[in-house]
């Protein structure tokens, strides 16, 4: 049966049609939280028609699961902020990271470690940085990573070297303004928030992490909308609002 739990970090995942990745996801989360003591909740935010869903139930009748589902997905920033409105208000953490196994979850408690020592606003898991590392990422996504991490470092005036990775760690009063302020629909809301967080100042930290490329399925970036959607986000990057 089912524990009630008072969580201090909660798990925000948006899966499109990963039945071949979200049991190992799962369960090495699960594992990975358990065995370092931190009491959590996973708020999964599926889409799709193959059994992902159906997979998620089962675990969601031991495991501290949420999950909000619609056969048709509504864009990965739209997805997102279901996830952010379902996350349990005694959550003093939130946690960001793909479905498809690129971010390892057994790096989770150094995300939590440098958030207890260090105290910054947000925590990004980044694959530019000294130590982190690439692994079998084809040259075409790194190219579109790369420029626009170039990009946006030249119009934002960031050193922050990872702009488009998903995989960070919010305080959760600073993770929930951001999420009432953020617009954009598909991949690119990663980028808005972090344009955000910068518009208020909010203290921002890298480490790095060890980024593998999906095994199984197929990525669900569509090239043309997340490239008209970073050149919007240029356009409006002068109307965003401090909280």
């Amino acid at each position: 049966m089912k524990k009630q739990i008072t969580p201090i970090l909660s798990v925000v995942i948006a899966a499109f049609n990963e039945q071949d990745n979200i049991k190992e996801l799962t369960t090495r989360i699960d594992k990975t939280l358990k065995s370092n003591n931190i009491q959590y909740e996973l708020v999964y935010v599926i889409a799709g028609t193959d059994n992902t869903v159906k997979i998620v139930q089962e675990f969601q009748k031991t495991l501290p699961i949420k999950i909000i589902y619609s056969p048709q997905p509504g864009g990965l920033g739209n997805d997102f902020k279901k996830g952010f409105a379902a996350v349990s208000p005694s959550s003093k953490y939130v946690l960001t990271m793909d479905a498809d196994l690129n971010h390892s979850p057994e790096e989770i408690p150094l995300f939590m470690k440098c958030m207890e020592t260090d105290q910054p606003d947000i925590i990004i898991g980044s694959r530019y940085i000294k130590k982190a590392k690439l692994l079998n990422m084809p040259l075409w996504k790194r190219f579109v990573s790369k420029l626009a991490n170039i990009t946006f470092s030249i119009m934002l005036g960031t050193s922050i070297k990872d702009k488009t990775s998903g995989y960070r760690l919010y305080k959760q009063k600073i993770l929930q303004n951001i999420a009432s302020s953020f617009k954009s629909r598909n991949f690119e809301f990663v980028i808005e928030m972090l344009m955000i967080a910068l518009k208020n100042k909010y203290k921002i930290q890298e480490i790095p992490i060890t980024f593998n490329y999906r095994i199984y399925g197929k990525s669900k970036m569509n090239l043309f909308k997340t490239a008209k959607g970073y050149a919007k986000l240029l356009l409006y990057r002068n109307k965003i609002q401090i909280k």
